[in-house]
């Protein structure tokens, strides 16, 4: 689901430099999420399988830089969650942006309505 500006609180993730391809989970506002930096982009996404709850900080990127589930190896494309491997589930994604070399992602803020 997409959000406009006005919803999203946006959180400072880090200003320092991200190992390539490396997924990592992160805490944002009591949420867990995963994280990896891929071709000088930060991409932001729900820390588990929608299928099997595997933990993708223990999963990896394919040769076409999707995210790969480390349990079953379904796979989803990081900019938008889409399943490519035919399974019908889908991966909630969060938006990024780099500001004056910080990167910060962007979360649905509280009592939203």
């Amino acid at each position: 689901m997409k959000y406009m500006e006005s919803e999203l609180e946006w959180l400072k993730v880090s200003d320092s430099i991200f190992d390539e391809n490396v997924i990592k989970n992160i805490k944002l506002n009591n949420n867990v999420i995963s994280i990896v930096f891929n071709n000088n982009r930060l991409y932001a996404f729900q820390s588990k399988c929608p299928h099997s709850g595997a933990k993708f900080s223990e999963g990896f990127l394919d040769k076409n830089n999707c995210l790969v589930c480390p349990l079953h190896k379904f796979k989803f494309k990081l900019t938008n969650g889409l399943n490519v491997t035919g399974e019908g589930y889908r991966l909630k994604v969060y938006p990024t942006k780099l500001e004056n070399s910080i990167w910060f992602v962007g979360i649905k803020k509280e009592n939203q309505i």
